[in-house]
């Protein structure tokens, strides 16, 4: 079964499964948690308005409008609009992890439920659909907030609030397409996984600027201006 908390000073996860006769440990000490749990928090202080400031020149580039070099940089200078990117970066980021979870867990359940005595092939196949299945569909509904940030990049006088409102009236019923074309990037990004993400400087640019000329061919002339 899962275990849980322990006196180890730490997270303690055991799994056991009758049927292979294994059991799988995983201990994370508190001190490790706390500290990456601050790195991630530094890391989204430190991206989220550089992220919004590069989409921000990647519209201009679309609209043909001058590019000003260090416009990546102004939303570190004005405190708003860093609160902004950092609000629309967090509620991505646990969108993000809260789906992926949705699936991981049933699944999850599922191998340690199916995994006892005999095993029941059943549960373990139905967990395994959901283990392979889980973070696409996990993937899916991420997307449905994701336009959020292209929103607040093109107009970042609007409140993230109004920028998730705008992205959802503005994508209805044209998800399936950027879910698709996000999807396609899938190979590029597990290339950059097994190579420390170094690929990222180019990968980065070249699937938001793609995805930013599928919106505005999606949307039409003018769409994102209103």
């Amino acid at each position: 079964g899962l275990g849980g908390l322990s006196n180890t000073g730490g997270l303690l996860i055991s799994l056991r499964m009758d049927v292979a006769g294994a059991v799988m440990v995983l201990l994370m000490p508190w001190s490790l948690l706390g500290s990456f749990l601050c790195i991630q928090l530094i890391l989204l202080l430190v991206t989220s308005p550089f992220r919004l400031g590069a989409l921000d020149q990647f519209w201009r580039m679309i609209a043909g409008e001058e590019l000003q070099p260090g416009r990546p940089f102004h939303w570190y200078a004005d405190l708003r609009l860093t609160g902004k990117a950092l609000c629309v970066a967090l509620v991505l980021g646990l969108w993000k992890w809260l789906t992926q979870m949705l699936f991981l867990v049933p699944g999850m359940a599922l191998m340690v439920a199916g995994s006892q005595g005999q095993g029941n092939t059943a549960l373990l196949g139905l967990a395994l659909l959901l283990t392979l299945a889980g973070p696409v569909l996990g993937y899916w509904l991420y997307c449905l907030l994701l336009p959020a940030q292209y929103v607040l990049a093109k107009h970042p006088q609007l409140s993230p609030w109004q920028a998730f409102r705008r992205g959802a009236r503005l994508f209805q019923g044209r998800r399936k397409d950027l879910f698709l074309f996000r999807l396609s990037f899938l190979p590029w990004n597990l290339v950059s996984k097994f190579m420390s993400s170094l690929p990222d400087a180019f990968i980065y640019p070249y699937e938001e600027m793609s995805c930013m000329l599928l919106i505005d061919s999606l949307l039409g002339p003018g769409a994102m201006e209103r």
